[in-house]
């Protein structure tokens, strides 16, 4: 995930355009980008970490996590996920899998809808590896 720095000068144009520059260069360098989209109340928990370009990298859908956890974190689960894909794991709806987080911590996947179009959400359990409790349970809400 690049971090865009602007000064407080810049106008909104200008860094629309720089994000736009970035995004480009990412998905040329490594064909694919991870967004965060911070307080976005249309996502369980108000948080939605999510990729662009799998569907045309590895022929498999975007992924998204909805747990409010530190950028760093979302992007290593990520990328560590796509690099899972890479090696020609599908993930599918419904099933649980345990080399994700590694130290025996299974996530699963669930259909969602991120800005209109499909994703697979990548379900984090609590410390305790359930999918109870809030945040926890908050990420399965469609």
């Amino acid at each position: 995930m690049a971090r865009l720095r602007t000064n407080k000068t810049t106008s909104l144009t200008d860094q629309a355009d720089a994000v736009r520059k970035t995004h480009e260069q990412m998905m040329a360098k490594y064909g694919y980008v991870i967004h965060l989209v911070v307080g976005d109340t249309s996502s369980p928990n108000n948080t939605n970490y999510h990729t662009h370009g799998l569907p045309e990298k590895c022929g498999h859908a975007d992924l998204q996590i909805c747990l409010n956890i530190k950028p760093e974190l979302a992007q290593d689960i990520l990328n560590g996920a796509v690099e899972l894909i890479e090696e020609g794991q599908k993930f599918e709806a419904g099933k649980e899998y345990d080399r994700v987080l590694g130290g025996g911590y299974k996530v699963k996947f669930i259909e969602a809808m991120e800005s209109n179009r499909p994703v697979l959400r990548l379900v984090i359990p609590n410390p305790e590896g359930k999918f109870t409790g809030s945040p926890y349970a908050d990420q399965l809400i469609v």
